[in-house]
């Protein structure tokens, strides 16, 4: 699984939102990737809220 930002990935959008990183971005191949960041270690977060995260960090 992928932990962070990666070389390939495209059209990334940063945000804060609740205190954490929430990450939308493509992969080459146009799939999609969605992830909220801890903001002190950036390590991915568990699935939260209506987000989730569809290809990165844990879950």
């Amino acid at each position: 699984m992928e932990a962070g930002p990666r070389e390939g990935w495209l059209g990334v959008a940063i945000r804060v939102e609740d205190g954490c990183y929430l990450v939308h971005a493509f992969k080459d191949q146009g799939e999609p990737l969605h992830g909220e960041f801890d903001p002190v270690t950036l390590a991915p977060l568990p699935r939260h809220g209506h987000h989730g995260q569809d290809g990165l960090g844990a879950r």
